[in-house]
Parts: C-alpha cells; sequence; structure tokens
C-alpha cells in the first residue's frame, strides 16, 4: 500500500553540493518538520556531510554519478515508476526534466530556477538548450505543482508556457545566517582592500563589463577584482580583456573555495557587485547583503526583486562599463553612501527567510498529498 505521506526527492541531480539549487534543497528540507517521510534519490558521490544532516531520511543510491548513461535513464518515467512502487513514494519532487507522464499516478512537483535559455541562446550549450525546448512545456503541463523562485520566474513561466496561478508557487531563496559580517573575523588574505563578485565565469554573469568598469578606477584606486567562480565558457576572454585594460596584475580569479572561504571572501570585501545580464533570482544580492556589505548590481529583474533600494542599480543597456565604474567610486569615496546601502541591505534581509520558505514548502507538500 503506497504511504499518504511519503515523498521522493530526486537528488541526483546534486552530484555537486555546492551549486545554488543543491543549497537551496539543503536549506529548505532541513528547516521541514519531521511528520513527512522522504526517501532521497542520490548517486554515489553525494556528499555524506548532507546525509548526517538528515538521519530521519532514508537514502536510496541510484547511480556511481550524474554521468549520461545515468541522466538517459533518469528521463525515463519507467524507471521512477520503479522506484516510487517499490519505495511506496506518493509524491515526486525534481528540480531538473523530463516530468514523465509514465511515472504513474504519484503527484508530480518541479522547481524552475531560471528560463535564460529564453532569453538568449548564448547562455546555455546547444544540447541543453534543445532538452530544454523539447521538454520543458510537457513537463509544466504534467506536473501537479510548480514551484518558482522568484516572483519574476513565476511571472515567466506564466508568460512564456501558461502555468496556471493555482499550480504555480513562489518560494523564494535566502541566504545562510553565517554570511553575516560580524561573525566573521575581518582578516583579509590579500592584505589589499579588494572588490568581489561570485559566480561561474559565462556570458550571462557578464564579468567581461564588470573588468572594463574596474579598468576605469584602477588608476584613482589601488584595490583588487576578485571574481570566484568556475569558467563555464568565459575565463580567456575575461583574462584577454584584463590584460588589455592594464589590469591583469590586480584581477584576483578563484576557480574553487570552500564555503567557510567564500562567507570570509564577501565578509572583507570593500563592495559586492553583481553584474549579470540574466538570473532568476540573485542570490549573490543577497549574500552582499547578509555580509553586511555594499552591493551593486544590474537592474534586472531579479535582483530589483531581491534588492529594493538598498543597492546601487545599473543599467545593463545603457554604458553598464561607465555604470560600474561610477557607481564604485561613489561608495568608495563615500562612508555615508556606504553606510546607507548596508542598513538598508540589513533592513531588507529581513523579508527572506529560509524558515518561511521552508513552512511555505512544507504546505505545499502536504496540500499535494492530501488531494
Amino acid at each position: 500500500m503506497i504511504s499518504r505521506n511519503r515523498i521522493a526527492l530526486n537528488w541526483s541531480v546534486f552530484s555537486s553540493t555546492a551549486t545554488g539549487a543543491a543549497r537551496r534543497a539543503y536549506e529548505l528540507h532541513r528547516r521541514i518538520s519531521g511528520d513527512l517521510d522522504f526517501v532521497a534519490f542520490v548517486t554515489e558521490d553525494f556528499s555524506s556531510e548532507w546525509m548526517k544532516e538528515f538521519p530521519h531520511f532514508e537514502f536510496v543510491q541510484i547511480g556511481s554519478s550524474r554521468s549520461f548513461s545515468h541522466r538517459l535513464k533518469e528521463g525515463s518515467g519507467a524507471f521512477w515508476k520503479k522506484l516510487l512502487d517499490k519505495h511506496e513514494c506518493r509524491l515526486w519532487v525534481t528540480d531538473t526534466l523530463p516530468v514523465s507522464a509514465r511515472i504513474g499516478d504519484v503527484r508530480k512537483c518541479i522547481t524552475v530556477h531560471d528560463l535564460r535559455y529564453l532569453a538568449s541562446r548564448k547562455y546555455v550549450n546547444l544540447k541543453r538548450y534543445a532538452l530544454l525546448k523539447m521538454f520543458m512545456p510537457g513537463s509544466l503541463d504534467r506536473a501537479d505543482s510548480v514551484i518558482a523562485v522568484s516572483d519574476w520566474t513565476g511571472e515567466q513561466l506564466k508568460a512564456h508556457y501558461s502555468v496556471p496561478s493555482e499550480k504555480l508557487s513562489v518560494i523564494p531563496n535566502s541566504v545562510d545566517r553565517k554570511f553575516a559580517g560580524s561573525s566573521v573575523d575581518r582578516c583579509n588574505e590579500f592584505d589589499r582592500p579588494y572588490l568581489l563578485s561570485v559566480g561561474h565565469l559565462e556570458k550571462r554573469k557578464n564579468f567581461e563589463t564588470l573588468v572594463r568598469a574596474f579598468s576605469k578606477v584602477a588608476d584613482s584606486w589601488d584595490g583588487l577584482l576578485v571574481l570566484v567562480g568556475k569558467d563555464q565558457g568565459s575565463l580567456q576572454s575575461i583574462i584577454a580583456i584584463a590584460e588589455s585594460t592594464g589590469v591583469s596584475d590586480r584581477l584576483i580569479l578563484k576557480s574553487s573555495v570552500s564555503y567557510e572561504e567564500l562567507i570570509g571572501l564577501y565578509a572583507n570585501s570593500e563592495i559586492v557587485i553583481c553584474p549579470s545580464l540574466y538570473e532568476g533570482f540573485g542570490i549573490t544580492v543577497l549574500e552582499g547583503m547578509a555580509a553586511g556589505r555594499p552591493v551593486i548590481a544590474t537592474g534586472i529583474p531579479p535582483h530589483i526583486e531581491v534588492a529594493g533600494n538598498a543597492a546601487l542599480l545599473v543599467d545593463p543597456l545603457e554604458e553598464p562599463v561607465d555604470g560600474f565604474s561610477r557607481g564604485i567610486l561613489q561608495i568608495l569615496n563615500n562612508s555615508e553612501l556606504a553606510k546607507t546601502l548596508i542598513n538598508k541591505g540589513s533592513v531588507r534581509l529581513k523579508q527572506f527567510s529560509w524558515e518561511k520558505s521552508a513552512r511555505k514548502l512544507e504546505t505545499l507538500y502536504k496540500c499535494l498529498l492530501e488531494e
């Protein structure tokens, strides 16, 4: 007999627990009360430290890693139906496509983090673009519930895929309170002041514009620009721009840092800069505010939704290089402006809470199980 409250989590997509989606799943589900019964399907390389945080979960290994063959298997409704029947699950929860019609009578819930492939073909590779275009419409139709991480993403789902309001829930991200600047010893590893930007080195993150903007302030300020993120296609162009503008010796690239190192980098920065052209939420804006640092960001809808008036916003279409360089100098040369942004960020931060989002998610799960 199928359990009335057993929930299957497709966590095989989180073989790398450092991603924003993985961190979201971790922060939300460890706050959900113990009266729901979870089974998490994972790969062999899933974090053992994570597992310790969920002693009441059952973990089932369904592959050695998220290889191409595993992804093919993962996309099969028959594969999931067999697992869900065996483990007597009533609800299947995933962060990836496809949502198959062949999963059976279980309820289906999918989280959509962004629709970047609709914004620009440059933001995903050809294979990923084709898969998303092919599977997104049917997956959204077959899902009993669709979760968006921001109001902006929710509106995009309605506009592009006609997802009905009654099927859509907006459950926003939040930020680990460890990012609070007061909890970190401000010890700068570089012995020089620095600006910080965090994110994969890819086109939509717009780091090339930031490097050009930094070159415009470099003559009047002796600090560094620190970029943290793995290369996803933009590393060489970033390096080339830094060399051509004469700031390569003041550009620090960190492809991999620990979670604690990342928190320290935020806490010790002069300004956190978020130059993205597209986001589904804008987590780095929130992390910068949580770290007690002034934030400059592009004025894209998700950044506005997160920051409100607590960040300097730069129009991404009207001379963004000048906009960022001007904003950097304004904050560096005006301590009162910096303090104002920090104080506004502290107030704005109170609107985002993992606890509140977890309660909303738990309520959604219970409603789906009762239907």
